[in-house]
C-alpha cells in the first residue's frame, strides 16, 4: 500500500509543480542563511553562491522536464530528480578548479568538497522526493474533502428536492386529483340525473374512465423526480476557528521515526559539510538523544489532547531543546565554533520536527474533517432514502386510490348501465350514490399499510405450493420497529415482494428470509435461495426501478449457486 502511494505521489504532477520549485528555493535560502559564512572549498566562492546556483539549477531542470513527454511519469520524476541533483552538486565540484585558479584540485580540502558534493547529490534526490510526497499527500486530502463536500451538497439538494416533491404530492397534487375527479364525477352525476338512456350513460362512464380517471392515475405514477442542477455546487470549507479549535493526541501529533529519518539524511550531511568528519559521531549521538527524548515525551503524554497548533509549536521547541545537546557536546569537547554555527543545527532539528508535526497534525485534521463529513453524509443518505420512500408511498397511495377504488366503483357502474335496458328512479339513485362513493375513496386509508408487518410477510410467503419452502428469521423487536414506521413498513413489504417474486422466478426449494436491524434508522433484508441456473438475470427492469425508490441501497448477486438479495430500508421516525 505504501509502495503504491509513493509511486503515485512521485509520479504525480507535483513532481514538476511550481509549489515544489518554490519549496526548493525556500529550503536553500533558509539553510543558506543559517550557514552563510561557511566556506565549502578554500579559494572558491562564498557558500551563498552555491546555494543560489543549486536552487536555480534544480528548478531549471524540473521546469524543462515538465515539458518533456515520458511514457512513465514515475520514471520521468526520478530521472529529473537525479539529473537536477547531479547538475547542482557535481558540475560546480568539477568545474571549480577551472573557474577559480585559487582552488587547489590536489588538496585535501578539495577532496572533502567532492565528498560533500557526493553526499549532497543523494540528499537532494531525497529532498525533492519528500517535498513531492508532501505536496501530493496534501493535494489528495484536499481532493478527498472536496469530493465529500460535493457529495454532501448533492445530498442536501436531493433532500430539498424530495421534501418539495413530498409536499407537492401531499398538498397540491392531492388537491389537483380531488378537484379533477370532483369535476369529472359531478359532470357524470348531472348526466345521470338527466334521465338519459342506460347505454348513453354507460358510454359517458366509459369515457370518464378512459379519458379522465386512467390518465390521471398514470400521471401520478409517472411523475418523475426533478433533475439536480450541479453547475453551481461548491465544496464546503472549514473555518479558521474550526482549524484552531482542533485537538490531537500527542501520540498522533508527530512521527518520531519520520523525523529521525529526515535528521539522518539531512542533518548528518549538514554537520559533515560545516564541522568536518570528526563531528559526525557527535551528530549521530544528538539524533539518538532527540529520538529517545521525543519518543519518551510522546509516550508519557500519549493520551493528552492539545490544540494542533500548540502541538506544532511544542514539538518544535522540544526538538530544539533536545537538539541543543549537539551544542553542549561540542562545548564540552572544546570544538565549539567561534561563529556558533552549532545553533544552526539546533534550529534545523526544531525546523524538521516543526514541519513533520505540522504535516502530521494537518493530516489528522483532514482525516477528522473527512470522517465527520462522511458521517454526516451517511445520515443525509438515510434521510434522503426516507424522503424518497415517503414520496414513493404517497404516490402509490394516490395512484392506488384512483386506479383501485375509484376505477373499480366506476367500472361497476359502467357494467350495470351497459347491461340495463331501462333505469328506475331508485336504481338511478343507487348508481349516483356509487359515483359519489368513488369520489370519497380518496379519503380512505390504505388498508394494506394497517396490517402488522408479520401478517403482511405471511401473506407474501403463502400460496406458493410445494415449489418454495420459506424459512423466516425475524425477531419481534425488529418487527415492532418496522411497524412503528408506516413508510418503512410499506417499503419493506414492497422490497420483500420484489425479492420473493425474484426467488419464485429463478429459485427452487428453500428460501431463507433474514430481517435484522443494522442501525437506528435502517433495517436489513436478505433473501437467499438456490437457483436452477447460473444465468441469473441482472438486467434492470420495473422491479429494479421500484427497488431504487423503496430502499436505501440494494444488491442482487450469486454465491455458490445461490441468489442472494440484500437491501437496506430506511425507517422514518
Amino acid at each position: 500500500m505504501l509502495k503504491t502511494s509513493l509511486y503515485r505521489w512521485i509520479g504525480s504532477r507535483f513532481a514538476f509543480s511550481w509549489q515544489l520549485m518554490l519549496l526548493i528555493l525556500a529550503n536553500y535560502i533558509l539553510n543558506g542563511r543559517l550557514f552563510g559564512g561557511v566556506d565549502l572549498v578554500a579559494g572558491g566562492p562564498p557558500s551563498f553562491v552555491f546555494d543560489i546556483y543549486n536552487a536555480v539549477s534544480v528548478v531549471t531542470v524540473l521546469f524543462v522536464f515538465s515539458f518533456i513527454p515520458f511514457a512513465n511519469n514515475f520514471t520521468k520524476s526520478i530521472t529529473a530528480f537525479t539529473l537536477a541533483s547531479a547538475i547542482s552538486n557535481f558540475l560546480p565540484a568539477f568545474a571549480l578548479p577551472y573557474l577559480y585558479s585559487t582552488v587547489d584540485a590536489s588538496s585535501e580540502n578539495y577532496r572533502s568538497f567532492l565528498l560533500i558534493a557526493t553526499t549532497g547529490f543523494l540528499q537532494m534526490i531525497l529532498v525533492q522526493g519528500l517535498l513531492t510526497i508532501l505536496l501530493a499527500s496534501f493535494s489528495e486530502s484536499r481532493i478527498a474533502r472536496k469530493n465529500i463536500a460535493i457529495e454532501q451538497t448533492k445530498l442536501k439538494h436531493l433532500k430539498e428536492n424530495y421534501q418539495t416533491q413530498l409536499a407537492e404530492i401531499t398538498q397540491r397534487l392531492e388537491v389537483d386529483v380531488r378537484s379533477k375527479l370532483d369535476e369529472l364525477l359531478s359532470n357524470l352525476l348531472s348526466k345521470i340525473d338527466n334521465r338519459r338512456k342506460p347505454k348513453e350513460l354507460a358510454a359517458l362512464v366509459g369515457e370518464t374512465l378512459n379519458e379522465g380517471v386512467r390518465p390521471l392515475s398514470w400521471e401520478i405514477e409517472s411523475n418523475p423526480d426533478e433533475d439536480i442542477d450541479l453547475s453551481k455546487v461548491k465544496p464546503i470549507k472549514f473555518s479558521l476557528r474550526e482549524r484552531f479549535a482542533f485537538k490531537v493526541e500527542l501520540s498522533k501529533a508527530t512521527s518520531v521515526s519520520s523525523a529521525t529519518f529526515l535528521l539522518v539524511i539531512y542533518d548528518l550531511p549538514l554537520i559533515l559539510f560545516v564541522f568536518g568528519i570528526e563531528a559526525v559521531p557527535l551528530g549521530i549521538v544528538t539524533i539518538a538523544i532527540s529520538a529517545a527524548g521525543m519518543f519518551l515525551v510522546t509516550r508519557l503524554f500519549a493520551k493528552y489532547k492539545i490544540y494542533s497548533w500548540l502541538a506544532v509549536v511544542l514539538m518544535g521547541l522540544v526538538a530544539g531543546l533536545l537538539g541543543s545537546s549537539f551544542l553542549f557536546i561540542r562545548l564540552l569537547s572544546g570544538g565549539l565554533s567561534t561563529e556558533f554555527y552549532e545553533i544552526g543545527v539546533v534550529v534545523s532539528f526544531a525546523q524538521i520536527y516543526f514541519a513533520v508535526t505540522w504535516f502530521k497534525t494537518t493530516l489528522e485534521l483532514r482525516a477528522f474533517s473527512i470522517g465527520r463529513v462522511q458521517e454526516l453524509n451517511e445520515q443525509l443518505k438515510v434521510l434522503v432514502s426516507t424522503l424518497r420512500q415517503s414520496t414513493w408511498l404517497q404516490k402509490q397511495k394516490l395512484a392506488r386510490m384512483v386506479h383501485g377504488p375509484v376505477q373499480t366503483s366506476l367500472f361497476a357502474v359502467y357494467l350495470e348501465l351497459n347491461q340495463a335496458d331501462s333505469l328506475a328512479d331508485s336504481t338511478r339513485g343507487q348508481l349516483a350514490e356509487k359515483v359519489r362513493m368513488a369520489s370519497q375513496a380518496l379519503d380512505q386509508a390504505d388498508e394494506s399499510v394497517k396490517l402488522p408487518f408479520t401478517k403482511a410477510l405471511d401473506q407474501l410467503t403463502e400460496g406458493w405450493g410445494d415449489n418454495l419452502e420459506f424459512k423466516i428469521r425475524l425477531e419481534s423487536e425488529v418487527a415492532r420497529r418496522i411497524d412503528s414506521s408506516e413508510v418503512g413498513k410499506a417499503c419493506a413489504i414492497e422490497t420483500l415482494r420484489e425479492a420473493i417474486n425474484n426467488a419464485a422466478k429463478y429459485g427452487t426449494g428453500r428460501v431463507e428470509v433474514d430481517i435484522n436491524s443494522v442501525a437506528d434508522e435502517l433495517v436489513s433484508i436478505q433473501v437467499r435461495n438456490g437457483i436452477a441456473t447460473k444465468s441469473l438475470s441482472a438486467a434492470p427492469g420495473y422491479g429494479s426501478t421500484v427497488l431504487d425508490q423503496v430502499t436505501h441501497e440494494w444488491e442482487l448477486k450469486t454465491e455458490n449457486d445461490q441468489a442472494v438479495f440484500t437491501a437496506l430500508v430506511a425507517l422514518s421516525k
